[in-house]
């Protein structure tokens, strides 16, 4: 049994999957910066565009979370609630950044922009996909986790402790 204060399974499962598919990722990368993505078909790199696009978006999102609780918390001084601080708002980030960065990742490899090195049409056709949907995805996110902000659970995390534990001070 976990003690009361570990966050719940589904919690640590979802998050532990997506740290094995950064690993993956990680190695993915460098079967691509050896060409050996050459000699392979617009099909066969979908699944490995699907899954740096969903690993890329995570750590960004999820990374910048972070950076907005830790800004808001401790730089401010206003809020003792961080932004991020229930599993809701968790579980929201980690599935808008999936979402988006899987969609993201199809588009990419299904437009096969990243062969395109000379002419950048395919890029440009990418960009132009990309940048709405990460605009309309974030602009619900916020709304959202504003929503979930504000309702009161049981699942809290508190304020970011600015005690080590230590009194020998």
């Amino acid at each position: 049994m976990c003690s009361p204060e570990q966050p719940e399974r589904l919690y640590r499962i979802i998050l532990g999957t997506t740290s094995v598919m950064v690993i993956l990722s990680g190695l993915f990368c460098f079967a691509l910066q050896e060409d050996w993505h050459k000699s392979m078909s617009v099909h066969q790199k979908v699944p490995i565009y699907f899954l740096l696009g969903t690993t890329l978006s995570f750590s960004i999102i999820f990374g910048m979370g972070d950076i907005v609780n830790i800004c808001g918390t401790r730089c401010t001084g206003e809020d003792e609630t961080p932004v991020f601080h229930t599993h809701a708002q968790i579980y929201l980030v980690v599935v808008a950044a999936v979402l988006m960065g899987a969609v993201e990742g199809l588009i990419f490899g299904l437009l096969d922009a990243e062969d395109d090195v000379y002419l950048h049409n395919q890029f440009e056709r990418t960009r132009r996909l990309c940048i709405p949907i990460g605009g309309v995805t974030g602009a619900v996110v916020g709304v959202l986790n504003q929503m979930f902000r504000h309702v009161q659970t049981d699942d809290d995390y508190g304020p970011v402790s600015q005690d080590d534990g230590r009194s020998d001070l």
